[in-house]
């Protein structure tokens, strides 16, 4: 048999991936694939690998393998509009809509819709119907791409495993709150940013960081995966390079919280619903103001009545089938409630001020007594009832809340609440007085 027909046959029947597995975590994934190599010698050329300069790929193999980085190419890669958008959160943007010129601070982004405040308070705007979209990101990231040659010698056909990690693929938390049936639906989300695609590969999501092996300290920032587009090709004996060192190999330990098959694409999505919760009893809708905010908001809450703590996501909030905003939920404790932010109230302002600061010494250390006072005024023309939350700073050495008027709503750890009714055009002045000890 000639021997280009006989290299092209094990490439037929040798040179194909064959799945593998996929750790995921928020920001970083863990990349397992599996090659099938051919009985003799074979080489593997990897040429679209991109890591950070303390990288490096790891091969598992029944047989020594040789692994050699031969180069190194510095590329520009194009960020998409999904991440020049969220780039430009929380600065200032423009672009016209329906023929009208818009400029603001761009809140948030999801669903396709811009939460952007014009001064006003947010509005929306459907990406759609976005025209001449002006943002401040650069729109190209310098990353380094390695070509890696892995070299080997196969007693009968087997495989190899290649490891890597990529910042290309991660996941995230995602809840949909339906405020008309009151249901919190959590759905994981898996994304992949880069070149190449997972058909039926394992997957398992991990809610925390990722604990890197030894050859790869630190977190993965500038990280692509490769495209997987070289096969693996069998070797004449005269041009194999003999290996110089055993086995590469990587461990590790993860803990995960779902384990399934996928399909996933190049530059794809993928979402698996992991349950649908009824908050019946615990939503409540109200206008808020928040000391770490500086605005009030109108806001939806709710409090965890399961067994499991939340963990960290984004929650996007419908209304009659519409989506009306969303925000980013911390991990919530089984018991614990939680604010959800949709629309600022310009109607409603709240003025902190403190309207005295007082010291007593106490030989070595200082007593100190702070006396602050919130003015919550009215300016709509409707009267309403308005939650006011004060942060505390109980990291203060012994800490403790001497008088408050009226008597407080409700306490948590590190912030008391009060419920007012204010009339319109009217406004209310709550008072809070504390002390605590310095060590002078």
């Amino acid at each position: 048999m000639d021997k280009s027909i006989k290299l092209f046959v094990l490439f037929l029947l040798s040179g194909m991936l064959f799945g593998g597995n996929l750790v995921l975590y928020p920001n970083v994934a863990y990349v397992n694939r599996d090659y099938n190599v051919p009985s003799g010698y074979f080489k593997l050329v990897l040429d679209d690998i991109y890591y950070p300069s303390y990288g490096d790929l790891s091969v598992f193999s029944s047989t020594p393998v040789y692994v050699n980085r031969e180069s190194t190419v510095v590329d520009h890669q194009m960020k998409s509009l999904f991440e020049l958008i969220n780039e430009s959160i929380g600065k200032e943007i423009s672009f016209k809509s329906e023929g009208e010129l818009v400029k603001g601070k761009l809140e948030w982004y999801s669903n396709g819709y811009l939460g952007v405040n014009t001064g006003d308070g947010i509005t929306l705007y459907n990406l759609d119907n976005v025209d001449a979209l002006s943002l401040t990101s650069t729109p190209t990231i310098p990353v380094k791409r390695e070509v890696y040659t892995i070299l080997g010698y196969a007693n009968q056909p087997s495989k190899i495993s290649v490891n890597y990690h990529t910042s290309q693929i991660g996941w995230e938390i995602l809840y949909d709150l339906d405020l008309d049936d009151s249901t919190l639906k959590e759905s994981a989300h898996i994304y992949n940013r880069g070149k190449e695609s997972f058909d039926g590969f394992n997957v398992r999501f991990m809610i925390s960081e990722p604990h890197l092996i030894s050859s790869y300290r630190g977190t993965p920032i500038l990280m692509k995966s490769y495209a997987a587009a070289s096969p693996v090709e069998a070797m004449d004996a005269n041009d194999y390079i003999p290996p110089t060192a055993s086995t590469y190999r990587g461990s590790g330990s993860w803990m995960y919280v779902l384990d399934k098959p996928i399909n996933l694409s190049a530059n794809g999505d993928v979402s698996f619903q992991i349950l649908t919760r009824s908050l019946e009893n615990s939503i409540d809708e109200r206008i808020e103001w928040d000391s770490s905010w500086g605005s009030c908001w109108r806001v939806v809450s709710f409090t965890n009545d399961g067994s499991e703590t939340l963990p960290s996501g984004k929650v996007r909030i419908y209304r009659n089938n519409i989506f009306i905003g969303e925000d980013s939920l911390d991990m919530l404790p089984s018991g614990d409630e939680v604010s959800l932010r949709i629309s600022t109230v310009p109607e409603i302002k709240v003025e902190p001020k403190q309207t005295s600061h007082t010291t007593t010494s106490l030989g070595d250390q200082t007593l100190h007594r702070v006396s602050m006072e919130y003015t919550v005024h009215n300016y709509d023309s409707l009267a309403h009832e308005v939650y006011v939350k004060v942060r505390l700073p109980q990291y203060l050495q012994d800490f403790s809340i001497d008088s408050t008027d009226p008597s407080i709503y409700k306490k948590g750890d590190g912030w008391i609440m009060w419920k007012i009714n204010i009339d319109a055009g009217k406004e209310k002045v709550l008072k809070l007085s504390y002390s605590y000890k310095t060590n002078w």
